[in-house]
């Protein structure tokens, strides 16, 4: 998670009180006896973010951190105490599948760090799962790992039932679990064909017939997570952009079967994201991801985080007129 570091640096003269001019939209600005600089540094991202902004001494920490640290993963704790502000998924219930690493790793985190209780379906890395619990109870959050074959019907309905029993009724449902393998047409086989259809797509549909169910009377949000490799056509790839393109036609019949009864389905389509897929895959450093980078406007690989955040927009009140989209989120990738 990141780290936060806020300190409190004391005027060397107290400002008049009250301002002169003071702001009209926002009164943060004003000082009182003293102001807060916040810090970020997020070691996953890479990023530094240096104080840049002035808060009032009345102003509540949870606004500091809010104001300077928008890192999905950043931590609700200054000072050993948790902030009690209001956050875009204040009070929701989210289950991610596949998120014990990698994007859906990445998903789950963004959600909880807005204030989602999230359950997190794993398949079989128990240790990688409670790692990303772990994480996020540091940072405050609520997270419980729960382990399904969301291809078996069974394991769908006992999913469902852990998270409402753990957690509450649910508001948000992303179906991220899926599997890529490239091979040229002359390897095709059945099974790796049943494989890709069972988990990328069977599961998918699985799971948002239970999240239908689950609903509470005000709807939900289903994020599906696609490809952009349906668009960018890669070669040997021809059974993994089949069910992605079948992600696609499938979130746009649910958005308007489902949309009378307030229920949102859309879809996010990453590019190349730096996964521990890809790492185990050897992908990260080959020329074909060398190839990818060039090829892409702004010129880097995409990280869970990135994709994270657009989850966040897409399961909260934001795009609540929003349904039956697929956003492209590959840097420009097309």
């Amino acid at each position: 998670p990141a780290q936060v570091e806020v300190r409190k640096l004391h005027l060397s003269r107290r400002p008049r009180w009250p301002p002169q001019s003071p702001p009209k939209r926002s009164r943060k600005l004003h000082l009182v006896r003293g102001r807060y600089l916040a810090t970020r540094h997020c070691p996953e991202m890479g990023l530094q973010q240096g104080p840049s902004r002035s808060f009032s001494y009345t102003d509540s920490r949870a606004d500091v951190i809010r104001e300077r640290c928008r890192s999905p993963c950043w931590p609700s704790v200054l000072g050993g105490e948790r902030s009690t502000f209001m956050t875009k998924l204040q009070g929701k219930v989210a289950i991610v599948t596949g998120a014990s690493k990698g994007i859906g790793a990445g998903i789950a985190k963004a959600l909880a760090a807005e204030g989602a209780a999230v359950a997190l379906n794993y398949a079989s890395s128990v240790e990688d799962a409670d790692r990303v619990v772990g994480e996020i109870g540091a940072g405050g959050g609520k997270a419980i790992a729960v382990r399904a074959d969301i291809a078996r019907a069974s394991d769908v309905e006992q999913l469902f039932l852990t998270a409402k029993k753990e957690l509450g009724v649910l508001d948000i449902l992303v179906n991220n679990a899926g599997i890529y393998r490239f091979a040229p047409i002359d390897d095709f086989t059945e099974s790796e064909f049943r494989l890709h259809f069972d988990l990328n797509v069977l599961a998918l549909l699985l799971c948002t017939q239970q999240a239908v169910k689950n609903f509470g009377p005000n709807g939900g949000s289903v994020v599906n997570i696609g490809s952009a490799g349906t668009r960018v056509a890669i070669p040997t790839s021809a059974v993994y952009t089949a069910t992605k393109a079948a992600v696609a036609s499938i979130t746009q019949v649910l958005s308007k079967e489902l949309g009378p009864r307030n229920i949102r389905v859309n879809a996010i389509s990453p590019g190349a994201v730096e996964t521990e897929g890809l790492h185990a895959m050897g992908l990260v450093n080959s020329d074909a991801a060398r190839d990818f980078v060039s090829k892409t406007p702004l010129g880097r690989m995409g990280q869970p985080q990135d994709v994270g955040s657009v989850a966040v927009f897409l399961a909260s009140p934001d795009a609540g007129w929003i349904t039956g989209e697929d956003i492209l989120v590959s840097g420009g990738l097309r």
